[in-house]
C-alpha cells in the first residue's frame, strides 16, 4: 500500500530532524554538605561567631586519639533569627540571580546512592561545584533559606558572591562557612 504508514514514517524522517533535548541541569548536594555554607541575616554575626567559637572547641575537647576523627558530635542549633524572618521576597530574589547566573533544572540531595529531588529548591550557577540554592518553602513567597556550594575558588565562586549582593533584602546578610570557620558580610 503506497503511502502507508511506512511511506508516512519516511516522509517524517525525510523533513527536519528534531532538535536534540538539552541534557537536565542538575546539582546534587550529599545530605552531610547541606547547610555547611549558609546566609544568615548579618544581625546575627555575632551568635555565629560565638558558635563558630564553640564548634572548634568541642571539635578540639573530643579529637579522636592518633588524629583519626572525633569522638562526639556537636549538634549546632539553629539561629536566633533566620533569613526567612527578613521576609525577602522570593520572585524578585529567583529573578535577580537568573539574571546573573544560569539557573539549574533541578536540585537534589541525600546519598550518592538515593538522590531525591528538593521541593522548592532553586540553584543558580556555573557547575555543580559552585552554586547558590535558594529554598523558598511550600507556597512561600518569602526565601525561607539560602545556602552555598563553593567547592572551587576563582572567578565562578567570585560571580555567585556578586550575584547575592543583588538580592532584594531589607538588611544586611552575611556567608557563613561552618565547616571552615569563616564568616563574610555580604
Amino acid at each position: 500500500m503506497a503511502g502507508g504508514i511506512f511511506g508516512r514514517l519516511r516522509a517524517m524522517l525525510a523533513g527536519a530532524a528534531p532538535a536534540a533535548a538539552s541534557p537536565i541541569r542538575e546539582i546534587f548536594v550529599e545530605e552531610d554538605e547541606y547547610g555547611e555554607i549558609e546566609v544568615l541575616p548579618a544581625a546575627m554575626a555575632d551568635w555565629c561567631r560565638e558558635e563558630l567559637a564553640k564548634i572548634a572547641a568541642f571539635a578540639e575537647a573530643h579529637q579522636a586519639p592518633g588524629g583519626a576523627g572525633w569522638t562526639d558530635i556537636y549538634m549546632r542549633p539553629p539561629a536566633p533569627k533566620r533569613l526567612a524572618d527578613l521576609r525577602i521576597p522570593l520572585a524578585p530574589t529567583l529573578a535577580a540571580l537568573r539574571e546573573r547566573l544560569t539557573p539549574f533544572d533541578r536540585v537534589t540531595s541525600g546519598s550518592f546512592y538515593a538522590p531525591e529531588p528538593i521541593a522548592n529548591a532553586h540553584a543558580f550557577g556555573a557547575s555543580p561545584l559552585t552554586a547558590a540554592i535558594v529554598n523558598g518553602g511550600t507556597g512561600a513567597d518569602f526565601v525561607q533559606s539560602i545556602m552555598l556550594v563553593l567547592r572551587e575558588d576563582g572567578p565562578a565562586a567570585a560571580d555567585v558572591i556578586a550575584a547575592l549582593k543583588a538580592l532584594p533584602s531589607p538588611q544586611p546578610l552575611i556567608i557563613v562557612d561552618w565547616p571552615r570557620g569563616g564568616l563574610v558580610p555580604l
